[in-house]
């Protein structure tokens, strides 16, 4: 029995399939490692029932084409010239529909993906702090950060700060991380100790990633990673003739 490749976005790098799969990208694997990663929640399989309608045509498209082109082939009466003629018309009556149905799935992704981003926009919940308290609160965190002794100790701050502060205070924290950041890799080891190097960029990701999962509600977080994947599909995803392209290609060397 042929095993099933589904497309999956990585949301957290991860080790599966006999190598590593970086996050943001979007990686053909077995269904059954795809399901394994979604339930570990390291990545989202990228079915999306009204554009999968048009990959499906795709489909249905190629398998036609190819059936035309086997019909004129094994016709007695055509001459190789006829035959050649008559599959290149072929191939480009169906790359003409192919074109149609491209721009249907590029409109429709678009819908989607604008859709996505304007309610992951709208989202941000009230709070009852001011603009004001919001930006003294984040600075204060940043201050307390910077003068920890050791990186370890920063780190330590923000663990605690990233567990009991306003998402909104947050919000405001990750947009300055690059500050934050650059401190503490001022701060990391410069010793020839490459496990503890290792070890403290590892630390470093962690905070950054629970910054941004704790800066977002369960609601906001479910529509962020709508709005990611129709991103990742448009920029990696983007031309539903892929693999159609490859077969007519194929075909037309052929002629």
């Amino acid at each position: 029995m042929t095993e099933k490749y589904v497309d999956v976005l990585i949301t957290e790098g991860t080790d599966i399939g006999g190598g590593h799969k970086y996050e943001g990208n979007i990686y053909q694997l077995r269904e059954e490692d795809a399901r394994l990663i979604e339930s570990q929640g390291k990545g989202q399989i990228t079915y999306v029932a009204p554009l999968e309608t048009h990959k499906n045509t795709m489909k249905v498209l190629t398998e036609q084409l190819q059936e035309k082109l086997k019909k004129i082939n094994d016709d007695p009466r055509l001459t190789d010239f006829a035959k050649r003629e008559d599959k290149r018309a072929a191939i480009e009556e169906s790359e003409g529909i192919a074109q149609a149905v491209q721009e249907q799935y590029e409109r429709e992704l678009r819908l989607l993906s604008d859709s996505a981003h304007e309610k992951f926009r709208h989202s941000v919940p009230e709070t009852k702090l001011s603009g004001d308290e919001v930006r003294t609160q984040a600075r204060l965190i940043m201050s307390d950060t910077m003068l920890a002794p050791t990186f370890e100790g920063a780190i330590e701050v923000l663990k605690e700060r990233i567990e009991y502060s306003d998402p909104s205070v947050l919000r405001e924290l990750q947009s300055h991380f690059y500050q934050i950041k650059t401190d503490l890799q001022s701060r990391m080891s410069n010793s020839d100790d490459r496990i503890k190097r290792i070890k403290q960029a590892g630390e470093l990701t962690k905070i950054y990633d629970s910054l941004k999962q704790k800066s977002m509600t369960p609601e906001q977080a479910e529509l962020k990673k709508r709005a990611d994947l129709y991103a990742a599909l448009t920029q990696q995803r983007g031309d539903v003739r892929a693999d159609f392209i490859r077969t007519t290609q194929i075909m037309r060397r052929k002629l």
